[in-house]
This record gives structure tokens, sequence and C-alpha cells, in this order.
């Protein structure tokens, strides 16, 4: 389960690159190979 604190600045976030025209997915997708390369190193 989220914070509040968390999930309102993620929804600023996607709110900002929807508004921006950027697909959310690709958003999504970047947030996973983020946490992905984070465990690697």
């Amino acid at each position: 389960m989220s914070p509040p604190i968390n999930r309102a600045f993620f929804g600023a976030v996607y709110w900002i690159v929807a508004y921006l025209g950027v697909d959310p997915a690709l958003a999504q997708i970047g947030g996973w190979l983020f946490r992905f390369w984070s465990k690697l190193l």
C-alpha cells in the first residue's frame, strides 16, 4: 500500500506526462527499467 504522498506525487507526474503528450505506458516502462537496473548495481 502506497503512502498518500507517494500517490499524490506520482499522480502529478503522470498528469504532467499526459499533458506533454507522452504515453503514460512509456513512463511506467521507464520506471520499471530504472528499478531493474538499480537492483543489478
